[in-house]
């Protein structure tokens, strides 16, 4: 179990947060396509409670991933997270229908995540935008304006509600699955 503390950033391009990363003695861990598969009973008991089960294929791993809001009330999302390596992605998936849980949504995005010392950014290529997360236990606003991004533009929300929040703005049905091509095709 861990706790996951978070804020997100929308940008047009990330030349200048990768060019500040690299002077700040970031290093780079990888850059792959990841698909992500949504877990939750027929009737979204989870998400109604703002909790999230999630299974993840990303760099040769399957990532299970359970999630739920720290009672903390703090500037930046914070989560209590608990994650497991698991060995089949389709196993994983017909285990938790035999429980009760079903794929509701999927989505995937391309990641890019680099390290400073303990602190975690990621430079993330979803269908609707592109964005610049910082993962830390420390002072993620103060680091966020070393990487030129703006205080005011942080945000809390999850990709599920930034996808949801771009569909309302564009006109667009709300759904809960955000991939590639199905993205392109609506817009």
């Amino acid at each position: 179990m861990g706790l996951e503390r978070e804020l997100k950033f929308e940008v047009e391009d990330f030349t200048i947060v990768r060019e500040r990363i690299k002077k700040m003695g970031g290093i780079l861990e990888g850059r792959y396509f990841e698909k992500n598969i949504v877990l939750d009973t027929p009737e979204k008991g989870l998400i109604a409670e703002g909790k999230l089960l999630r299974l993840r294929r990303a760099a040769g791993k399957n990532l299970l991933c359970f999630k739920r809001p720290s009672p903390s009330q703090e500037e930046v999302k914070t989560f209590i997270e608990y994650e497991i390596e698991t060995s089949n992605f389709k196993d994983t998936i017909h285990l938790f229908r035999e429980l009760g849980y079903m794929p509701i949504g999927e989505y995937e995005k391309i990641r890019e995540k680099w390290r400073i010392n303990e602190v975690k950014i990621c430079l993330d290529v979803l269908p609707f935008g592109k964005f610049v997360e910082i993962e830390s236990n420390g002072d993620i606003l103060s680091l966020a304006e070393r990487l030129g991004l703006c205080r005011e533009k942080a945000m809390k929300e999850t990709y599920h509600e930034l996808n949801k929040k771009k569909r309302k703005s564009l006109g667009l049905p709300l759904e809960d699955s955000f991939v590639f091509g199905k993205w392109r095709k609506a817009t």
